[in-house]
């Protein structure tokens, strides 16, 4: 990646960061479903209106590749589809009271994070072209880092280690969001999924609060997840992510 695309990436991961900690504290006094609903519509109306409108990006969404790549680029997002749908449908039956605090987590996150940590920092990263394996993949650690890092914002409601935890298997999820996402050139495939993951989460533990680690395991649990996102982002893959991204 050049300085100037590093640097961009950079200074709209380091903004988003500081911007979701400082609304989170802004809006603390407020119920949680309604803080949580404007700052999202804040930071996503704030992304729009002043990086991708200002900047001309377009943000493509249909996917452009045929079913037999489909399923061998997606199969584990389609396999965890049906896991958390099953799920879901349990934690409504579990726990309908928090269907609407689900439904506002899920939503929010799903459209706004993929919207920005996958379509548009990864469009920024790439504006002037792919070039390199290699730029591709500072384009997804950049990413995943910063789509980690934004949880921070979370320690406003929840113990540093639930969300030092977060940050980290977030960051692994963001490999894998945009490995998928450069292979199938389509958003929708992580919206879904990253819909039904969270909507299940918070139905199954009936809180918007992230569990602590408490082994090893849940560590090394994320390493294969991350090692898939790099293996569909492979240097051999480079033409095909290149096709896709014009």
């Amino acid at each position: 990646m050049t300085k100037k695309e590093v640097r961009t990436l950079l200074l709209l991961g380091i903004t988003i960061i500081f911007a979701n900690l400082a609304l989170r504290l802004i809006l603390r006094p407020l119920p949680e479903n309604l803080a949580y609903l404007i700052k999202t519509l804040v930071l996503g109306c704030g992304c729009y209106f002043l990086v991708h409108r200002r900047l001309g990006l377009k943000i493509k969404s249909t996917q452009k590749i045929g079913l037999a790549e489909t399923l061998r680029v997606c199969w584990l997002i389609i396999l965890a589809d049906c896991i958390y749908i099953s799920g879901g449908a349990l934690g409504i039956s579990k726990a309908p009271h928090m269907i609407g605090t689900a439904l506002i987590v899920a939503l929010g996150a799903g459209f706004f994070e993929e919207y920005v940590f996958r379509g548009l920092f990864l469009k920024l990263a790439f504006q002037d072209g792919i070039r390199s394996s290699k730029q591709i993949l500072g384009a997804v650690l950049l990413s995943a880092l910063f789509f980690g890092l934004a949880h921070l914002g979370n320690l406003t409601h929840q113990p540093l280690d639930a969300t030092l935890f977060q940050v980290y298997y977030a960051s692994a999820i963001g490999i894998f969001f945009a490995a998928i996402y450069l292979r199938t050139g389509s958003l929708w495939w992580t919206i879904i999924l990253h819909f039904l993951v969270d909507f299940t989460s918070v139905l199954m533990s009936q809180s918007t609060q992230a569990a602590p680690a408490t082994s090893i395991w849940h560590f090394i649990l994320w390493l294969p997840l991350i090692a898939i996102g790099l293996f569909l982002i492979r240097p051999k893959k480079l033409d095909a992510i290149r096709r896709l991204s014009n």
